[in-house]
């Protein structure tokens, strides 16, 4: 039961009232999505989850489609956003993030970068988190044809995350420890 509910209450959190990503009915169309590998052993987290927020350019400009384009949970080593539309032939920007939650402890690795998709053609970022959240790193695959194919992308320094530009520099790992308190009890027994 702890479980469930810490996974959601990190959603949440996190997700917040983001809009989500949305494609004018209009707009010409590519689909992406994010794959997140790490190589935390399994059993060591009470959560982990990926998310991809969208923004206009690398300096955080809000999209005029929305945040909110993936978000996924799984207890796995590989974890995969649903794919999404996104506008084509004009400049998508990107955080892809990964984060994990441990016992009064959460990790996370994010990265911002930016491509401009071609119309009809399908593209997976993959974000690679090493080290339990230690580093990671992000490469742009256009998967159209079923062969991975590299992409160039462009990443700031820093990274884009909803409230705007970030003073963490892009690729650096946040871990965050939580103050936890514990209070004994006496109950006396029965007589």
């Amino acid at each position: 039961m702890v479980k469930p509910l810490f996974v959601l209450f990190i959603a949440l959190s996190l997700s917040g009232c983001l809009s989500m990503y949305q494609v004018p009915s209009s707009a010409k169309t590519a689909e992406f999505h994010l794959q997140s590998e790490n190589d935390t052993p399994k059993g060591t987290t009470l959560s982990r989850g990926a998310y991809v927020w969208a923004f206009k350019d690398e300096q955080c400009t809000p999209s005029a489609y929305g945040v909110r384009t993936g978000v996924t949970f799984a207890d796995e080593n590989t974890i995969s956003t649903a794919p999404t539309k996104i506008v084509a032939n004009e400049k998508f920007a990107f955080t892809a993030r990964y984060v994990e939650g441990r016992f009064a402890h959460h990790r996370s690795c994010s990265i911002t970068a930016a491509f401009s998709p071609a119309q009809d053609h399908r593209y997976k970022a993959m974000l690679r988190v090493v080290g339990e959240v230690g580093a990671c790193d992000l490469a742009l695959y256009d998967i159209t044809s079923g062969v991975e194919e590299a992409v160039s992308v462009s990443k700031p320094e820093h990274l884009c995350l909803t409230n705007g530009v970030q003073t963490t520099f892009n690729g650096q790992p946040i871990w965050t420890d939580v103050k936890v308190t514990v209070t004994t009890v006496h109950v006396p027994a029965k007589k």
